[in-house]
């Protein structure tokens, strides 16, 4: 290469839910782990803690690319995974792969280690998912998946060479925690929350602030420790397993589990005490991409040096224009109003992803750049920065006033948020569209003379770099990241400047430092009174003490005096006479009180810019030829078995979870080959044809030609139920159906009470393949008669052979003859007896004619047992 400049993507990973679906994601997951490591190997072209790797080709691929095109090195590192369902198990695993400095292949084995566990362990056999001890709420075995995801967890060793990763994992709880609100005119009610998200953690980049009892500047540097946190070390499995495993707990499917104290304490993002600790289900349920959390670090994140950041969202839909339905003149029939009903609220998940994260994404723009663009224009321009600041300081008496209710209104929300985790109820939230603060509060809370406000009265040409900071968190904040975005802007620019490098780091460790004085003030603010945090003037007060305590007004001086220092020492980035930091600073204020004046009683938000990259399986293929490359497309999710019998087909067959997890992997480089390609500069051509050496790479390794998958996408493409079932009576799977059966019905007769239960009862006899004690008669009637029905559908269902029940006393043959003669010798009897009396002789006529029928009935019961076998002819397999 002709430069040693190395380019950081970052890359930031949401992972949607599938069910057998997350076959196909392990695949996607397991290539962005082999590009990872490609860009970071050693020189030799070995990953740390592996001797070898089967995939050592497709590395070499990967590694190339990322130093393609414009000859700037590109290094990825994936530091921020969400997950929900499938993807929160495929995405726990990759982070703690992550964090423990291992690859999703410790074993140094021919197949990966991540798709023996899917292709091999996720199957529908007696030892595995249909093991015994499936609990009565559930088809499959929850024990078993348990345990496989933790001695999947325990293989990760720590290789003491682990980097900063953030996991979010989402969940359904059963039970809700309630949230409290108050409407406009005062009225309360509750709206229940059964949405769980789960956040664990490896970081050194956490600093943490320890306020001196005096403060000296020269020693400012002694007051910030780093703060290693580790929730990925080996001992931490269970309760990682714990998490992936709630997430993953399709209804029905899986039983619930319940939090333990830990998950419930420690990583659950607005956690409640351990008495209640919630059972959880699928995360896809409610949240199915959890962005809100993802953004949130990402913008807490450090960014040194040429850095970009990447959300890849990866998804299993097709992401195509989906096929509309012919609709008569008149109006839809009944039948296409009951499907929409049925399958129209499907899409309101996906969609509020879309539009969570286009908001998202507008609003970190509406924050950040007017301002940026306007710090960027003052910088250039003297002129228009002495007008800017002459217009701020008319503006001040208006900042003071937003700010002093912006101020209060944010100490309440911290004080709410942390009570929220103590024994003492929280406030609830009011929805009220008046202001918090009247005229007079906020001009009470002025007479305080607040910590974070600047004097009344005050120009900005009065402050200097090194005098006491009089702005307040947020301001220290803004600014210090406002020098920070234009520096980056500026590398990207002319990368591999080193004093913009070393400018970047000193800022970025200014901004670290801040957010850890701020950290330690919140901590402060924990616990409040209610007499104080209800009283403006009071929390006024208490806010500022709190701030005076730990030397707020110095640090933050000292910290944004560095910065300052920093962003000056690069030349050319302030103009104009007099000293650069004295205009830097009134440049700042001037930003941010003509950016504020108008909405500082808004919070505080942290906002970061990306780019989008979605990930689904609606990618070309040009490994293929051209029409199936097309067909790959316009398939989608279709070419995945995963998508077939309500997203449970992958879990029938093992090589149809070898299909997607190949198809997973091939549609992982086609799109991130892609995004990387262009980052670097190469054009059209060179990336297909990149992208096709790749996946050429990828079947030999997975052992499949060309031929063999455009073969294998001709067959997908014609695909339904039935060919799915068809399938699955082979002779390899048709156990499996067999106990699924038997476990369906398990699950549909079991567990009712009441009315319930006697209905339980009747369709277990009726329907069940094993015989049945404890029946009465009636029902064991009514089992030998259905036998010939309940045979065929088992037959047709799986192949299976149904026992034939014992005949019921009722419907033995010599007892009705018995009881005919037993029954015509008595009316004979009888009839003699009475031959002289009439009225008796009519009355025994007719029970006589009475007692035949019931007998002639009762014989032609008894034959039409013996032909009942023909019933089961309706059937296919009958």
């Amino acid at each position: 290469m002709g430069t040693n400049h190395v380019t950081e993507q970052r890359i930031a990973l949401v992972l949607n839910g599938g069910v057998s679906l997350a076959v196909w994601m392990a695949g996607v997951v397991y290539e962005i782990d082999l590009l990872r490591r490609s860009s970071q190997a050693a020189p030799n072209g070995q990953p740390p803690c592996i001797l070898a790797d089967p995939d050592a080709a497709v590395m070499r691929s990967w590694r190339r690319l990322c130093s393609a095109g414009t000859g700037q090195a590109r290094r990825v590192v994936v530091d921020v995974i969400a997950g929900t369902s499938a993807g929160g198990l495929n995405g726990t695993l990759l982070a703690t792969a992550i964090a423990r400095g291992n690859t999703l292949n410790p074993t140094r084995d021919n197949r990966p280690w991540l798709s023996r566990m899917w292709i091999e362990q996720a199957a529908l056999t007696a030892r595995k998912l249909l093991s015994k001890g499936t609990g009565p709420a559930s088809l499959l075995s929850g024990p078993y998946f348990s345990e496989t995801i933790e001695k999947a967890l325990e293989g990760l060793a720590d290789c003491d060479s682990g980097t900063p990763v953030s996991l979010f994992v989402t969940a359904t709880a059963v039970d809700p925690s309630n949230q409290t609100y108050v409407d406009g005119y005062g009225g309360e009610f509750t709206v229940p929350d059964h949405r769980r998200i789960y956040r664990f953690e490896r970081s050194k980049e956490r600093l943490a602030y320890h306020a001196p009892e005096e403060w000296n500047a020269a020693e400012a540097g002694a007051c910030f420790s780093e703060v290693e946190t580790d929730h990925f070390c080996e001992r931490q499995s269970r309760t990682l397993g714990l998490a992936a495993r709630g997430s993953a707990s399709f209804p029905v499917a899986f039983p619930a589990v319940q939090e333990n104290l830990e998950l419930n304490g420690t990583h659950r993002i607005v956690p409640q005490e351990p008495a209640g600790r919630s059972w959880l289900i699928d995360g896809g349920i409610l949240d199915n991409a959890p962005f809100g959390p993802v953004l949130d670090a990402i913008a807490r994140r450090p960014l040194t040096g040429d850095t970009r950041r990447t959300l890849v969202y990866v998804v299993p839909s097709n992401g195509r224009d989906a096929p509309g339905a012919d609709i008569a003149a008149d109006g839809p029939s009944w039948q296409q109003i009951a499907v929409a009903g049925v399958s129209f609220p499907r899409e309101v998940d996906f969609r509020a992803d879309i539009e969570q994260l286009e908001t998202l994404m507008r609003e970190g723009e509406a924050v950040w750049a007017d301002a940026d663009q306007l710090f960027t224009r003052l910088l250039a321009s003297p002129a228009q920065r002495d007008q800017h600041v002459s217009a701020a300081t008319n503006l001040v008496s208006t900042y003071r006033t937003a700010r002093a209710a912006g101020g209060i209104r944010e100490a309440r929300l911290i004080a709410k948020t942390r009570q929220s985790t103590s024994e003492v109820p929280s406030a609830p939230t009011s929805l009220s569209a008046h202001p918090t603060l009247s005229a007079d509060d906020v001009a009470a809370v002025l007479g305080t003379s607040p910590g974070w406000l600047p004097p009344e009265n005050a120009a900005l040409t009065d402050f200097t770099v090194g005098s006491p900071w009089q702005w307040g968190f947020s301001t220290a904040h803004n600014s210090v990241r406002l020098m920070l975005q234009h520096l980056r802007n500026q590398l990207a620019g002319t990368p591999g400047d080193e004093r913009l490098t070393t400018a970047i780091t000193e800022v970025d460790r200014s901004l670290r430092r801040i957010v850890a004085v701020r950290e330690a003030f919140e901590k402060l603010i924990i616990g409040l009174d209610s007499e104080v945090a209800d009283d403006d003037t009071l929390l006024a007060q208490h806010v500022s003490g709190a701030m005076a305590g730990i030397h707020t007004s110095e640090v933050l001086s000292t910290l944004v005096g560095d910065a300052v220092e920093a962003f000056t020492a690069v030349p050319g980035l302030v103009t104009g006479p007099g000293p650069r930091q004295q205009a830097l600073l009134r440049t700042l204020l001037a930003v941010e009180v003509i950016g504020k004046a108008l909405h500082a009683r808004l919070p505080q938000q942290r906002h970061a810019a990306f780019d989008l990259l979605r990930l689904g399986p609606d990618t070309q293929a040009p490994a293929l030829e051209g029409a199936y490359s097309a067909m790959a497309v316009a398939l989608g999710g279709g070419k995945l078995y995963g998508t077939q019998a309500g997203h449970f087909g992958a879990f029938g067959r093992v090589k149809w979870r070898r299909w997607d997890w190949m198809w997973g992997r091939l549609d992982a480089a086609a799109q991130l080959g892609r995004a990387i390609g262009s980052d670097q500069g190469m054009t059209e051509a060179q990336i297909e044809s990149w992208i096709a050496n790749m996946q050429h790479r990828i079947l030999r390794s997975e052992g499949r030609s060309a031929r063999q998958v455009e073969a294998g996408l001709t067959r997908v493409a014609q695909l339904n139920l039935p060919n799915v079932l068809n399938a699955m009576r082979s002779r390899s799977s048709r156990d499996s159906l067999r106990l699924l059966g038997d476990r369906a019905l398990r699950l549909l007769t079991n567990g009712h009470s009441g009315g319930l239960a006697t209905v339980a009862l009747w369709l277990a006899c009726l329907t069940q393949r094993h015989d049945m004690t404890n029946l009465s008669t009636y029902q064991r009637v009514a089992r030998w008669f259905t036998h010939p029905l309940r045979a065929a559908a088992w037959y047709w269902l799986a192949q299976a052979e149904v026992p034939e029940p014992a005949t019921p006393w009722l419907l033995r043959r010599w007892l009705y003859w018995v009881g005919f003669t037993v029954l015509l010798a008595s009316a004979a009897l009888l009839g003699w007896q009475f031959r002289d009396r009439p009225v008796a002789m009519g009355l025994l006529t007719l029970a006589a004619v009475l007692l035949g029928l019931v007998s002639g009935a009762l014989v032609l019961l008894a034959w039409l047992g013996r032909r009942r076998r023909k019933l089961g002819g309706f059937l296919p397999g009958g």
